[in-house]
């Protein structure tokens, strides 16, 4: 077998493509295939999962051509990491920089761009999507090193190549793809017709040997060097020792010149229409058994046993799917599978005890259900927002996309605006009309399919929401509407005590489960502070008082959730300690949201000009959020802080993809910050389900997203953007999952765990003496020097908390990603 059909059986094993070496072709069981699948089996479980896409992301990215890099013959490549040899290396590597073509990684390029020293090719690989996304978000706001050639999967984060050299992107066609880079570098290099290929900074461990962490990697390093004619060597000096691999110092492997530089033949990939196609035809294959998923996934929800006689039958249906490798593969790489591969390997074992298998069964009953549910919402939108009659590489070809889900689940509604205070960042108070909601308009507007089939939050705004004195009965009316409703948020100025907690008392006595009220009182710094900002004298005293009567009524109510909101502008940032003092006292959490400018809904953008602060000063707040943000581990703060001084925003926002804005005059728009996303009137019957996923919606998306979005400070239902990547990642740990913070933040974390199968065990919480004993039926343990969360997977839950949580647990030996997780 040539090197070229070697690799591609390579690749194919790391696709997963295979359930037992007796699959693989059998021109394909040579010794480097045995030696393959024996590191496949012993090192990944027989499942890499390196290939899946469960975002979608190939449907973002512009085409890309395929390519395969092309050197002289006799030319060595250099595959270089960041270990230590490199640096121990690097003035011969850069004396001798011409004498060799280098293959480095993104986080490669930085550390030799440092030196001076720039790459033949970047190539740029993940071994998850969650891994590629933090990847993304650690690099945001940064280009692409360099102009050489990059090399991509198709699942790669746009973001992560948006910069790269005009024409110099490419997806290799033989990706050797198991996740780990240096090895598809190698294997990249093999194909570009290299007959010595060498390391450096590839390290693995020192001279006693390979680290754990990287024995996958030793093991496919390995198997490479099986393949014949090639001269394999590893020139980092205190590298570990790498089986096939023979060391030598860099110096006696550098000793000609290349002849030339390295080179890629392009070839065309397929068309956006094609994907499109090809996807669309993919989903329309499976539609059949995702119907059977989604009939095991009620009856598991409805509490059916796994060994029950309706459950077991589609379970074992589910297992003889991976019989048929062309089911197999669909599954997999159109909706990006995990949990069902694994089963398929190991089979259920229906002698366990039902409720061990309740848990997994559900996780990869959901987990295709939701994925069939995000292509078909993806699917729609890309083929919505694609201009009618452009080319690929149109005016339009770099229009950001997102996933818009079948409906809302996400709604922003003032009910009134009347107001009692003057605040000073915002014009509602000036309002001649105060646009009173009546009850049977709100129910009108709410009374649509996609409402009752998809809303499941509601933060019910104004004004001042408590001046309705018939607020209870609208939310009664909100219930009998929104037959999915989870949340209602109701923010307060805190100004009537006696009122607010007595129609606090109404609603909780109204909503049945598993429906949670999450009241936010606004305090916007100390007494003096706070009065000035809100331009109520004796405010901040009414609001204190507010504040601790309904965290008093929340530990009693385990249907109550209570948190701060502080609006942040240059009059009141040096207060952010004393609001954070109220806070943890009161033992809730806070949210900082930096003063929005808003030509609807609050009328901000009136009246920024008399907020009296100079650039100077709106440097100060950023300076001041961002140091926040840093001690309370809050990535949403970092990025305001960078809008602040001008970059554009990185975060994710709830109303690109589930979420509207439905003002009280009854328009329907993208989000509560800019009439430039009007989409049209939401009073009319069936208005919503006509204008959700509409071209005016998908339109006012597009425009919002190049324009408004890019400076937007808003942070509005920021908790309820798509974290199903973090899902999934809890969910393939296999161990007993806790939540630390048994506040607002772990309620609503557990919410959307249990939504997706995930089987809470407990909280931890480091005031656990006052909170209730339980919440939904979940104890609440105290953190009691951390026995409760060892042997445990920790989801961090508390937002204001959550670097002095990582601290705790980082003191008994739990690390980030690997035992524990930060939700928000």
């Amino acid at each position: 077998m040539t090197n070229d059909g070697t690799l591609l059986l390579l690749g194919e094993i790391g696709a997963d493509h295979y359930l037992a070496i007796d699959e693989i072709p059998s021109e394909g069981r040579e010794p480097v295939l045995s030696h393959a699948w024996s590191a496949y089996a012993a090192h990944f479980g027989r499942f890499t999962g390196a290939r899946l896409d469960p975002l979608h992301n190939r449907l973002d990215n512009a085409v890309v051509p395929l390519g395969r890099l092309r050197i002289p013959a006799g030319d060595l490549i250099l595959v270089v990491g960041t270990g230590p040899s490199l640096h121990a290396a690097i003035g011969e590597l850069k004396n001798r920089r011409g004498f060799f073509h280098l293959v480095t990684s993104l986080r490669g390029a930085d550390a030799l761009a440092g030196y001076g020293i720039e790459p033949d090719l970047v190539l740029i690989e993940h071994q998850s999507c969650l891994e590629a996304e933090l990847s993304a978000r650690e690099r945001a706001g940064r280009l692409c090193v360099g102009s050489g050639w990059m090399a991509i999967e198709p699942k790669t984060p746009p973001s992560l190549f948006a910069h790269a050299r005009a024409g110099r992107v490419f997806i290799p066609e033989i990706w050797l793809g198991w996740g780990l880079w240096p090895a598809t570098a190698v294997a990249t290099a093999l194909g570009a017709g290299a007959t010595c290929i060498g390391l450096l900074g590839i390290d693995l461990g020192d001279a006693g040997g390979v680290t754990p962490a990287f024995r996958p990697l030793a093991a496919l390093l390995s198997v490479l060097s099986h393949i014949p004619g090639i001269t394999f060597v590893d020139c980092g000096e205190s590298a570990a020792p790498k089986p096939g691999w023979s060391r030598r110092p860099l110096s006696e492997c550098v000793t000609k010149r290349v002849t030339s530089e390295a080179t890629v033949d392009l070839t065309d990939g397929p068309t956006a229409d094609d994907r499109l196609v090809r996807e669309r035809d993919s989903l329309e294959a499976l539609r059949p058994r995702v119907a059977n998923a989604r009939q095991g996934l009620l009856q598991a929800q409805g509490g059916a046993s796994v060994a029950s006689s309706t459950l077991r039958p589609l379970l074992d249906e589910v297992l003889r799917w991976g019989d048929d490798s062309a089911v197999r593969h669909t599954l997999q790489e159109t909706l990006g599978l995990s949990f069902l591969p694994r089963f398929w390997r190991t089979g259920i074992d229906y002698r366990q005890h039902p409720a061990h298998l309740w848990r997994p069964t559900i996780l990869a009953l959901e987990e295709m259900v939701s994925q069939a549910n995000a292509l078909e919402a993806k699917l729609s939108y890309v083929e919505s927002a694609r201009p009618k009659g452009r080319s690929d590489e149109g005016d339009e070809a770099d229009a950001p996309l997102s996933r818009v889900l079948g409906g809302p689940t996400v709604l922003v509604m003032p009910l009134t605006y009347a107001c009692n205070v003057q605040c000073a960042m915002c014009t509602i108070w000036q309002r001649d009309d105060p646009q009173v909601v009546a009850r049977e308009t709100l129910r009108r507007r709410l009374d649509d399919p996609l409402i009752k089939a998809h809303l499941e939050v509601v933060n019910l705004t104004g004004g001042e929401p408590f001046l309705r004195a018939d607020l209870p009965e609208v939310v009664s009316d909100l219930i009998d509407l929104c037959p999915l409703l989870q949340e209602i948020g109701i923010p307060t100025n805190g100004s009537m005590p006696e009122r607010i907690l007595g129609q606090v008392g109404q609603i909780l006595a109204l909503l049945p489960p598993p429906v949670t009220l999450a009241m936010t009182v606004s305090l916007d710094g100390g007494a003096e502070v706070h009065d000035h900002v809100r331009g109520v004298q004796g405010l901040f005293a009414k609001s204190l008082k507010t504040l601790r009567a309904l965290v008093k009524l929340a530990s009693e109510r385990r249907n109550l959730s209570v948190g701060i909101n502080m609006t942040v502008m240059p009059m009141n940032v040096d207060d952010i300690h004393v609001v954070d003092d109220l806070a943890r006292d009161a033992g809730v959490g806070l949210t900082l949201t930096p003063a929005t400018e808003s030509d609807i809904y609050i009328g901000s953008a009136d009246v920024r000009d008399q907020w009296q602060a100079s650039p100077s000063q709106w440097s100060g707040v950023a300076d001041a959020i961002e140091a926040y943000g840093k001690l309370r581990g809050l990535t949403t703060l970092a990025d305001a802080s960078r809008i602040l001084r001008g970059a554009e925003r990185q975060s994710a926002c709830v109303f690109w993809d589930r979420g509207f804005f439905l003002d009280a005059d009854g328009a329907f728009h993208v989000c509560p910050v800019t009439s430039a996303g009007r989409v049209g009137q939401g009073d009319r019957p069936d208005a919503i389900r006509q204008l959700w996923g509409s071209e005016s919606h998908l339109a006012a998306l597009r425009k919002l997203r190049q324009s408004h979005c890019l400076s937007c400070l808003s942070n509005c239902m920021e908790t309820e953007r798509d974290c199903g990547d973090i899902v999934r990642k809890i969910g393939d740990t296999g161990k007993p999952v806790v939540i630390f913070g048994a506040g607002s933040g772990g309620r609503k974390v557990l919410r959307k765990l249990l939504n997706s199968g995930v089987a809470v065990t407990a909280f931890v919480d480091n005031y656990a003496s006052r909170q209730a004993a339980s919440l939904s039926g979940i104890p609440v343990l105290p953190w009691d020097d951390g026995r409760h969360c060892r042997d445990k997977f920790v989801v961090v839950a508390s937002r204001s908390g959550a670097t002095e949580i990582s601290r705790q647990l980082e003191r008994i030996g739990l690390r980030e990603n690997g035992d524990y997780v930060r939700y928000f």
